[in-house]
Order: structure tokens, then C-alpha cells, then sequence
């Protein structure tokens, strides 16, 4: 409870932070004051948070505040103030509205999500942020959330995911974990995914990891630490734009890596001794002039096929 003085006035209010569930829900908040004020909502989220007719004409009196359901997968907020007479703000009572279809689980034993999912939410949830250990069963359990669209896999203490664990999913973001070592064998291949930030732990990338992500956009930024990108492993994510930079910690390229993309810039380091088959096959975007590092003793066969790179 806060009590604000402003000479002789007051107001104090029962609570300054309000949570209010997803589905939207009807809240109040008991005032006790001895000045006249006023109740000013944001003009941007009055068409999710209104305050009912109900206040009485006394010195202690409840806000009837009616927050609609929220439609978005990550939390929002609204800072109510409460003005005094001459325009002042007396009190501020800040809104806090979950997540619709978003929850958050602690996964104490790997293996065990599923018991902290129930059927409804099985069919419901879109968004799932999780933490604690995770094995394959979770993964395969995650697999027959047929809504989910947003996994966020940042806090779990694993070093490693599955081979395949997002293969053919429709989970369209992915938020790895932050002391990832290994994206494995087709990770996300022939997946929804729409964008991917790979931590800076990541050593090695796998066998068509990433391969036939149609819907993979924007730039993509390589981890200097990174040692192997396998085969296959951006094959036809032909949304993938900007500047393809090989760190120098590479030294292993796979096979058509990096074939059918739409990079537009390519820097090669000094790792690299082999540039492997098909490796930047039909590279159309790529332009300009390209320095090929003088430790680089085999370019196989086709490894820039069809690209438009105007100097090698």
C-alpha cells in the first residue's frame, strides 16, 4: 500500500501493480482520498482497458477497471494515473496484462513436460517459454502442440538439442539456448521457421540443419567461434539476405551449404582450406568482387555455379 501527501491532500490505493489474465477480466482497485481526481487511461489502450460508471461520491470508493482479452502472444501494460484538482498525478496504478496462449514451465525432470501441459492447453498454447533440463520425450511431446508457433528455449540448462527436433515443425520462432554448442543433423529442416539468432557458444552446425527453411529471412550472423557447417546446412532458404561472412574459426564447409540462397555479399576468412561442391550454388544475389584466402588449396567442382560474383 502507498500513501502520496501533497500538502493536505491524499490518496492512497489499495495496490499499484494489477495483473490481469489473459482472457481479460474485470478488476478493482479500492481508493481512499480526501480531493476530487480524476482517472486518465492512455488514449492507445482504451480499446482493451475502460473503467466502469460505479464510483461513489465518497472518501473511500473502489475502481472498477474491465481489461479485454489479449489477442497477443507476449505480455502488455498500461500506466492508469490518478490527477488531483489542478492536473497533477497523485497516484499511478500500473496494468499488467499476461500473454494470450503463452506459458511459462519449469522443467524439473527431463522428460516430464507433457505433465505440466494439460489437454486444453495442449491444443491451445502458442507461445512456451521453458526452462530447467529437456530430452528427446520433450521435443516429441512439443511436436503434438498443434497450435504452437513460439518456443523460447533460452534459460534451459542443456548444452544440446535433439538431431531433428524441429524438423517439418511449424513452430515459426525458436529462441535457442544461450550456451548451445551443437545445432545438430536437421534441426529445423523443411520447418516454418522465420528467423534464427545462433548463440555465440555454437561450434558446429549440422547436416542439413537449416535445410529447405523457405521461410528463414533476413541477415545471418555466423558465431566466430563456429568450426563445421555440414551439408546442406542453409540449402534453399532463399530468403536469407545480406552479407555472408565465414568466420576464421571455420574450417569445415559442407557440401551446398549455402546453395539457392540470396546473399549479397560473400567474405570468405582464412580457415577455410577446401570450398566444397555446389557449396554457393546458384547464388543470384551475390555481387561484386570476391578474395578467395590464399590458404584455400581445392574450389571443387560447380562451388559457384550459376552466381554472379564479378571477380574471383
Amino acid at each position: 500500500m502507498r500513501i502520496i501527501n501533497f500538502v493536505e491532500s491524499v490518496i492512497i490505493v489499495s495496490t499499484d501493480t494489477v495483473e490481469i489474465a489473459a482472457e481479460g477480466e474485470t478488476v478493482q482497485v479500492e481508493v481512499e482520498t480526501n480531493v476530487t481526481y480524476t482517472v486518465e487511461i492512455p488514449e492507445a489502450d482504451r480499446v482493451w482497458l475502460s473503467i466502469a460508471e460505479t464510483r461513489a461520491a465518497t472518501h473511500k470508493e473502489t475502481l472498477t477497471f474491465i481489461a479485454q482479452a489479449n489477442p497477443n502472444t507476449t505480455y502488455r501494460y498500461s500506466t492508469v494515473n490518478l490527477k488531483d484538482d489542478s492536473g497533477l498525478v497523485a497516484q499511478s496504478i500500473l496494468f499488467a496484462q499476461k500473454a494470450s496462449g503463452y506459458k511459462t514451465v519449469h522443467v524439473e525432470t527431463a522428460g516430464t513436460l507433457e505433465n505440466y501441459i494439460s489437454a486444453d492447453e495442449k491444443e491451445k498454447l502458442i507461445g512456451l517459454k521453458l526452462t530447467g533440463k529437456l530430452n528427446t520425450f520433450d521435443y516429441d511431446f512439443m511436436r503434438t502442440m498443434s497450435a504452437l508457433e513460439s518456443v523460447d528455449l533460452a534459460q534451459i540448462d542443456n548444452t544440446t538439442i535433439p538431431a531433428s527436433c524441429f524438423k517439418e515443425s511449424t513452430v515459426k520462432t525458436v529462441i535457442l539456448p544461450l550456451n548451445l554448442e551443437v545445432i545438430p543433423d536437421n534441426a529445423f529442416s523443411n520447418s516454418s521457421i522465420t528467423s534464427i539468432d545462433i548463440p555465440s557458444t555454437v561450434v558446429s552446425i549440422g547436416n542439413n540443419a537449416f535445410d529447405n527453411c523457405s521461410l528463414l529471412a533476413g541477415n545471418l550472423l555466423l558465431p566466430n567461434d563456429l568450426q563445421s557447417i555440414g551439408n546442406n546446412a542453409f540449402r534453399l532458404c532463399g530468403k536469407l539476405t545480406g552479407n555472408l561472412h565465414i568466420p576464421n574459426s571455420v574450417i569445415n564447409l559442407g557440401s551446398y551449404a549455402f546453395s539457392d540462397c540470396s546473399f549479397t555479399t560473400l567474405t570468405l576468412e582464412r580457415g577455410i582450406t577446401t570450398i566444397p561442391k555446389y557449396c554457393f550454388k546458384l547464388g543470384k544475389s551475390f555481387t561484386g568482387n570476391l578474395i578467395i584466402p590464399d590458404q584455400v588449396e581445392v574450389i571443387k567442382e560447380h562451388a559457384f555455379y550459376s552466381s554472379p560474383l564479378m571477380d574471383i
